[in-house]
């Protein structure tokens, strides 16, 4: 029968979509919550931004490393373990890293630019049968640095084979009561997927910029007066 008897902080966001979601499913808990913590670099003067490009320190499970998204190339990784921010380029670890951020980067330094926390939570939709029918990914993302904010949730569905009726059913539960970026039907093509992908990490990046400019500008404001 439908309800949720799963143990979820009661203040979460993830708890708020398996409320949502109870109204018309038995909601479980997959496994534990995974969390980690992505700092947004680039150069003082928003080099990295303006051309397209993306890097982050990404901790994961205790370990840390650094990944460069500068389409249309494939995204670098490294290990980010002896470099403390900020660092000129010649310090990065990664040759190929180096390579990539030299036209764009300078002489300037990477610095930290903001800091975002993010909690996934793994849920499965059972029906009057117990069966599993559709399993849920709920990523709740928080600035945490140089500020501190809630950003929009990120929803992810994937419908069991035969059980599509009930993942758009899903679907209609969550963007109905809960604040989300976006819900993913999961069965999209990987190249649709990938693109609602940069699509979210683009609206989470420029929620946080315009959170930032704003609180920023009110400061000025304050110390002005």
């Amino acid at each position: 029968m439908p309800g949720f008897g799963i143990d979820l902080d009661p203040a979460g966001r993830a708890a708020q979509v398996a409320a949502a979601l109870s109204a018309a499913f038995d909601v479980r808990r997959s496994g534990p919550d995974v969390c980690r913590e992505a700092t947004w670099l680039d150069t003082a003067d928003g080099r990295l931004d303006r051309a397209g490009m993306a890097m982050h320190d990404v901790v994961l499970g205790g370990r840390s490393h650094i990944v460069l998204e500068h389409p249309p190339a494939p995204a670098l990784s490294a290990d980010r373990s002896t470099v403390r921010w900020p660092v000129p380029l010649d310090a990065l670890p990664d040759e190929a890293m180096r390579l990539a951020l030299g036209p764009v980067v300078d002489i300037r330094a990477l610095l930290p630019v903001w800091t975002v926390r993010t909690v996934s939570t793994e849920l499965r939709l059972l029906d009057d049968e117990a069966k599993t029918v559709v399993r849920v990914l709920v990523e709740d993302s928080r600035l945490t640095g140089p500020v501190s904010a809630p950003l929009p949730l990120v929803v992810s569905l994937t419908p069991v084979r035969g059980y599509d009726r009930e993942q758009r059913t899903a679907q209609r539960l969550v963007a109905e009561a809960c604040d989300v970026v976006a819900v993913i039907p999961r069965e999209a093509t990987s190249r649709a997927r990938r693109c609602a992908s940069r699509s979210l990490v683009i609206a989470v990046r420029w929620a946080a910029m315009r959170l930032i400019t704003t609180l920023r500008r009110s400061w000025s404001a304050e110390n002005d007066s």
